[in-house]
C-alpha cells in the first residue's frame, strides 16, 4: 500500500491528461480491494505451501491461478474511472466481483486455520 502511495499519483501525473481528481473518490476502494484479495490469497497459499518440501514451487504454482481474477477485477473496475473521455463511475458489477472473491477467500482462509496450525 505504501508503494501505491507513491506510484499512483505518479502515474496520474505523467500518464494521465486530466488529472487524477476525477477518479479519486472511487479509485481508493479498487485499490483496497485489490490489495486486500492479493494479501488473503497470498497468505492462504503461503500458509499451505509451508509444510511441504516443494514450498519455493508449490507457492507462486498456486498463487498466480488464483490473483488473476483480482488483477482483472482490478483493471476493469479501474479503467473507466482513468479514461478521459468518458469519467463516469467504478462500475459496480466489478466492484462487487472484487468483494465477494476477497469474502471466499478469507472464509477458506478463516475455515482452515486450525487445520494449518496443527502440528
Amino acid at each position: 500500500m505504501v508503494l501505491e502511495l507513491v506510484a499512483v499519483p505518479a502515474f496520474g501525473l505523467l500518464l494521465l491528461e486530466p488529472s487524477l481528481g476525477q477518479a479519486l473518490p472511487d479509485l481508493p476502494l479498487v485499490l483496497l480491494l485489490g490489495d486486500l484479495g492479493a494479501a488473503l490469497i497470498g497468505t492462504l497459499v503461503a500458509a499451505l505451501a509451508v509444510r511441504t518440501r516443494a514450498r519455493d514451487l508449490l507457492g507462486p504454482l498456486l498463487a498466480l491461478p488464483l490473483l488473476v481474477p483480482v488483477v482483472i477485477g482490478a483493471a476493469r473496475a479501474s479503467a473507466p474511472l482513468l479514461v478521459a473521455t468518458h469519467p463516469s463511475g467504478s462500475q459496480p458489477r466489478w466492484l462487487i466481483a472484487l468483494a465477494l472473491y476477497d469474502l471466499v477467500f478469507g472464509l477458506i482462509a478463516y475455515a482452515v486455520f486450525d487445520f494449518l496450525l496443527e502440528d
